[in-house]
């Protein structure tokens, strides 16, 4: 099932990247998005301890990035 959701949001940061100004979006929100391309059959566990934050912070971030792209 995580695999599953990874890769949703692989493809979903991939297009939010491909329709943001990458310096525009913050840098958080970049790094979390750079994290989640680069592996991308982490789960939300293991990128919240690659990035030291909780899963929730990477959930969240991942969600103001899909909200930031659906903006444009």
């Amino acid at each position: 099932r995580s695999v599953r959701a990874a890769t949703g949001h692989v493809g979903m940061v991939a297009d939010a990247l491909a329709r943001l100004d990458i310096d525009e979006v913050p840098e958080e929100v970049r790094t979390t998005a750079l994290a989640r391309l680069a592996n991308p059959t982490a789960s939300l566990g293991e990128l919240a301890a690659l990035l030291d934050v909780s899963k929730a912070t990477v959930s969240r971030r991942l969600r103001r990035l899909e909200a930031a792209a659906q903006d444009r």
